[in-house]
């Protein structure tokens, strides 16, 4: 996709610029489309948005590790729908080597926090943190193990109006490391739409033309399906059914 950003002529917006963009009343959307679709958005979108750019790239390397208890009690509350529930991962942004401990917590009201701290880059020596787990969830660290990592690449849009951020995730890859399965989803884009209140977004009017509606996507979650064949899915693959009709790869989620 970067060579399509730069085709597009894009403008783009540092880092640092990026710190203008406040979202004082949030609101989340996340939808999923192909990459064939994606094409087609960002043909549509270069009036509006600034591009992200780090040290010459739009399109930036992202690491991701999954914590959870043997028994798996992180996918399982998500998997029933549990409204009050927490993910711990390790972050790794590869362009740079900042890695960080996260505690995402997703309250009763539907709100979503994440808690993070800095910790060391090589991903293979990465310690967690007692005192932070102590801190921002009910998991002590003995409960925990290394379930799933994730590589993606990010591509992150600013508007013009500096009251909306999305990030565009692209070429997801799973390895599980207690079943040692891989899996990939070439033919996936994440969409996820971050924006000040409900304000008129030009993305979002471009996805309802296209006939794309928001859904629930959990990176984690369904890299679990993809690789772990012992875990009750149904729910999930309900959910995931429709979506496959425009990314196909998703098929393998429901036909497993």
């Amino acid at each position: 996709m970067e060579a399509l950003i730069r085709q597009l002529q894009y403008q783009t917006i540092s880092l640092s610029e990026m710190g203008k963009v406040r979202l004082m009343k949030r609101v989340d959307t996340k939808y999923v489309i192909s990459r064939r679709q994606l094409e087609f958005l960002l043909e549509r979108l270069p009036a509006y948005y600034f591009v992200q750019e780090i040290d010459g790239r739009c399109s930036m390397p992202y690491y991701t590790l999954y914590y959870d208890t043997p028994d798996r009690d992180m996918y399982h509350d998500h998997r029933r729908g549990r409204s009050n529930r927490k993910k711990i991962r390790i972050r790794i942004y590869r362009h740079s080597g900042q890695a960080y401990l996260e505690v995402k917590h997703k309250s009763g009201n539907g709100r979503t926090s994440k808690h993070r701290q800095a910790v060391e880059s090589e991903h293979h020596h990465l310690p967690l943190s007692a005192e932070f787990l102590q801190k921002h969830c009910q998991y002590e660290l003995p409960q925990l193990q290394r379930t799933i990592e994730n590589n993606f690449e990010r591509i992150t849009l600013v508007s013009k109006n500096m009251d909306e951020r999305v990030t565009i995730d692209t070429a997801l890859r799973y390895r599980n490391h207690q079943t040692h399965q891989t899996c990939s989803l070439d033919d996936l884009v994440i969409i996820e739409l971050k924006r000040n209140g409900h304000r008129y977004s030009r993305l979002r009017e471009v996805l309802n033309d296209m006939l794309v509606s928001s859904s629930s996507f959990s990176k984690y979650c369904v890299g679990m399906i993809l690789t772990d064949n012992t875990l009750k899915q149904n729910n999930f693959k309900e959910k995931l059914h429709p979506l496959s009709y425009r990314v196909p790869s998703l098929r393998q989620c429901y036909e497993r």
